[in-house]
């Protein structure tokens, strides 16, 4: 939304927001990554009907083949990862986007998003947030943060930790704003 934006990027969101992001930015030259699992293709469906593309395959199923396809992807458009979906645990973030990031080169953007007094789907792994009608809803966008090229599993690890506490705090922020 930026005249100085320079991409690409790997933007950063919890699981459980989701619907946020169809509604933040739809059409914007993003390719999200949606887990191969068949309650996901409703997500892939209505993110291909937003104008985002897919990129299908999780931890799971299809793990390394999702991973070559964002690599390929990314020379073109910018990247969407729910970093602890499509199982959790919740707002634990996995290895995969920070491994991607230093293999790629591409920054990684958190973005923190919150509902005012959302309904909270309890019985789902991450407590998925739905909005209430006429609700406000807050996003707050974190630095960019450049992952050093060639990382071990220890710099791997090290930025999972410092990435899954920024992305943490960012969504704490805008979920008490």
């Amino acid at each position: 939304a930026s005249d100085r934006f320079r991409g690409p990027t790997i933007t950063l969101g919890w699981h459980e927001y989701i619907p946020f992001l169809f509604y933040l930015r739809g059409y914007c030259n993003i390719s999200m990554l949606v887990s191969r699992h068949k309650d996901a293709e409703i997500l892939h469906q209505a993110a291909r009907h937003m104008g985002y593309g897919t990129v299908r395959g999780s931890t799971n199923r299809g793990g390394s083949g999702a991973m070559r396809e964002l690599q390929r992807k990314s020379e073109t458009t910018n990247l969407g990862i729910t970093p602890d979906g499509p199982r959790g645990p919740r707002r634990t973030m996995a290895a995969g986007a920070i491994y991607l990031s230093s293999r790629q080169q591409i920054p990684l953007v958190p973005i923190g998003m919150g509902y005012d007094r959302p309904f909270r789907i309890k019985s789902a792994w991450d407590q998925f947030a739905v909005p209430r009608p006429y609700s406000r809803a807050r996003a707050i966008s974190g630095p960019r943060i450049q992952i050093p090229p060639k990382l071990d599993r220890d710099g791997i690890e090290h930025y999972r930790q410092k990435v899954e506490q920024m992305l943490n705090r960012l969504t704490r922020e805008a979920e008490y704003w």
